[in-house]
């Protein structure tokens, strides 16, 4: 018997892209799966569309998410709502492909966690870069992308949700990172393909991958007992920044390659992790709130799909 799944989706300020999300999950569900839309403070016309889907499904429902902003933030909430133990999460401005959700479905049916593949895509649909799956950094346990990754609640049983002190990135990673700890490798689901939206100009790229950046430094000094000691290097980031200033004023003026741009953004962010967690301060406690399913605490369970 396959299990039935629900898809979580923290949208904000995606009127512009979440219909066709909805509509392509939508066409994949069964019998007693859901699409759980969760809206974290969306101000434009997101939450008109996503209670007009709900209401022509009633397997679609819409959660509110706005006590703080944060997609992590969402996702909790959404898996807190969620009726059913496979949690699958996918973004609003991304598109997944068809047989998206059974092929999380077959390789979840007991348990754990995993991720798919994602295309890189630019606003028309048209391919920008090679497949994307499972990750690597630091030399730590491989981790999914959070806009297309599966996970059972007895794993979320076991180590909690999605930290929320992380921001910007590497949250998908630590959620990973703590499941691996905890028995679960991650797996990948190679047919659970997504078309991932990129950022459309070199200055929202610099602002993703700085936060990138910034949040593997916060990422490292928290597992430092899980990756290579000298995973990042603070004399390495500084010195990769003078290098790489006259790409910072391309960049600064919009006229950096996306490539440039992406190696600008992590160069800033590396040196503003270091500062932010290492030498000027820590990396911020964990933010796990309590996640039980649709708000009823659930029993110690016994650990499936170990490695």
């Amino acid at each position: 018997m396959t299990p039935p799944v629900s898809v979580i989706i923290p949208c904000h300020n995606a009127e512009q892209w979440v219909q066709r999300q909805i509509d392509a999950v939508r066409a994949q569900l069964r019998e007693g799966d859901e699409l759980v839309l969760v809206d974290n403070r969306s101000t434009d016309g997101t939450r008109r569309t996503l209670e007009a889907a709900a209401a022509s499904d009633r397997r679609l429902r819409v959660v509110d998410a706005t006590d703080r902003a944060g997609a992590n933030y969402a996702r909790n909430r959404g898996i807190q709502a969620a009726l059913n133990d496979l949690l699958l999460f996918c973004d609003a401005d991304d598109v997944v492909h068809d047989g998206w959700v059974d092929a999380f479905r077959r390789l979840l049916g007991d348990g754990g966690i995993a991720g798919g593949v994602a295309a890189p895509v630019d606003s028309d649909g048209s391919t920008v870069g090679e497949d994307l799956s499972l990750h690597v950094i630091f030399g730590g346990p491989p981790y999914p992308l959070g806009a297309n990754m599966g996970v059972h609640r007895d794993v979320i049983n076991a180590v909690g949700g999605f930290d929320e002190s992380f921001s910007g990135g590497h949250d998908e990673t630590d959620l990973a990172w703590r499941a691996h700890a905890a028995g679960w490798q991650t797996q990948l689901a190679g047919d659970a393909r997504i078309d991932y939206l990129q950022r459309p100009d070199a200055r929202a790229i610099v602002r993703q991958r700085r936060n990138y950046a910034r949040t593997a430094v916060q990422l490292w000094a928290r597992h430092r007992d899980t990756v290579h000691p000298h995973g990042v290097s603070l004399k390495g980031a500084v010195q990769g920044l003078l290098r790489s200033l006259p790409i910072g004023i391309r960049a600064a003026r919009g006229k950096a390659t996306p490539d440039e741009a992406a190696a600008w953004g992590w160069t800033v962010g590396l040196v503003d992790g270091h500062l932010r967690y290492r030498l000027l301060g820590k990396p911020p406690a964990p933010l796990l709130p309590p996640i039980s399913a649709a708000g009823v605490n659930q029993p110690p369970v016994k650990k499936l799909g170990r490695p």
